[in-house]
């Protein structure tokens, strides 16, 4: 297999494997694969050559068949030791375990079953959204980019932040995959496509509508000018090739042509952005204006509302403080002071009525009583209550709010509602 076998069997793997994957995510893994036998190149001249110092046999094997613990973790020690962040190096290490398992080596799994504590934790790192201001800052600065180039910019950037669609959803879509009778944009090739990705569609908010308008009038002038009297079926076309879909290196040198008029619009300094993050600020803001997350996760094409909690969009934590002090202050009962807790498992419960006690309490059967100021005489407590007075029934409820013991559940009822006869 030559002096780096490493290669060769990249090589294999992206052969075997190149019918079941998309474009992009065939150039991101080979990519990624590409960069890691590069990495562990390096490492294996590094060790020859002190191996052939000392006269001994190099500690690590060329050939991915013959790994063990030692190359993995020489992998991750340079990772560590250049300061590439965890989250890349998750990605790497998945990509290389999949190598290895058409190799038809564990040596990684096993290595991660014995030694988990050597390898990158796996806390989502969530950016930060961008805000309004931002968002529009960014979506001027496009538009003076001028031309069709310019609509260009400013409709994808737009669709982004108001759609959360993908950069590369985008560029696949189809020209009736937007639907301006009905203000509606259907996702035609999801990522994930033939595997777990599926189609959806998106509404599109009236911010967007006449950026929208102004994009298809430029669209259409620009395929005037080039003389192309057909319908084009790309909906967002190359200006140099018109019957093919704007490339990726297309979109990315707008984002570097608009975060360069941003530098000098006199609003700050130049705005770091990205379509990831127009589309990350999609779901937050979403989130901040009442949509569940579930909704949120289903408008981003996520699988699992998982993925977007940890990676996209989560509550703010002043929303949060609010809704947790509004909800509180639902629980209490102004008439007494005191909160009327009930789980489900409480309701489930079979709730007799207790005559005893002048207000018809329901007393749980599952759980200690409470002695109520309302009973037939504060120095007769309830069988089998924990003795406490009838004025201290309020001290004693509070106190019960942070045991870990079962919590006592009352329900107050009229006794003519349910139990007609209970007053005799």
């Amino acid at each position: 297999m030559g002096r780096y076998p490493l290669r060769t069997w990249v090589n294999r793997y992206m052969d075997a494997n190149d019918q079941y994957l998309i474009d992009t995510t065939r150039k991101s893994r080979r990519s990624i694969l590409g960069g890691i036998a590069r990495d562990f190149e390096a490492i294996l001249e590094r060790e020859r050559q002190n191996a052939n110092q000392r006269g001994v046999p190099c500690p690590i094997s060329a050939n991915p068949k013959d790994w063990t613990d030692a190359e993995p973790t020489a992998l991750l020690a340079l990772w560590a030791e250049r300061g590439v962040a965890h989250a890349t190096q998750r990605q790497r290490l998945s990509t290389l375990g999949n190598l290895l398992d058409f190799v038809g080596n564990p040596a990684l799994s096993h290595l991660k079953a014995r030694q988990p504590h050597i390898f990158p934790s796996g806390r989502a790192e969530r950016k930060d959204a961008l805000s309004a201001k931002e968002v529009s800052r960014i979506l001027r600065a496009s538009k003076r980019i001028g031309g069709y180039t310019g609509a260009c910019a400013e409709f994808f950037f737009a669709m982004c932040a108001y759609t959360g669609v993908r950069r590369d959803e985008l560029r696949r879509a189809h020209r009736d995959d937007l639907n301006i009778l009905r203000w509606e944009f259907t996702v035609r090739h999801p990522k994930g496509e033939h595997r777990y990705g599926r189609k959806r569609v998106l509404p599109v908010p009236d911010p967007l509508k006449p950026i929208v308008l102004g994009f298809m009038d430029e669209r259409q002038a620009m395929l005037d000018r080039q003389g192309i009297q057909s319908e084009v079926d790309t909906l967002v076309p190359s200006r140099r090739r018109p019957r093919n879909p704007v490339s990726a290196a297309a979109v990315d040198k707008w984002v570097k042509q608009t975060m360069a008029l941003m530098a000098d619009d006199g609003m700050g300094a130049m705005l770091p952005f990205s379509p990831h993050a127009l589309r990350r600020t999609y779901g937050q803001m979403l989130l901040d204006a009442g949509a569940s997350l579930e909704s949120v996760s289903i408008m981003l094409g996520h699988d699992s509302t998982k993925t977007t909690e940890a990676y996209y969009c989560r509550k703010a934590d002043s929303d949060a403080r609010r809704e947790v002090s509004q909800t509180f202050a639902d629980m209490s009962e102004p008439a007494t002071g005191i909160p009327e807790v009930m789980t489900t498992k409480d309701r489930e419960l079979s709730l007799e009525p207790d005559t005893r006690l002048g207000s018809h309490y329901y007393l749980s059967t599952a759980v200690h009583c409470l002695c109520i100021s309302d009973c037939d005489g504060a120095d007769s407590p309830l069988e089998g209550c924990k003795g406490v007075g009838s004025t201290c029934h309020r001290d004693f409820f509070q106190s019960s709010l942070s045991s870990s013991q079962s919590l006592l559940s009352i329900e107050k009822r009229t006794s003519s509602a349910k139990f007609p006869n209970s007053s005799k």
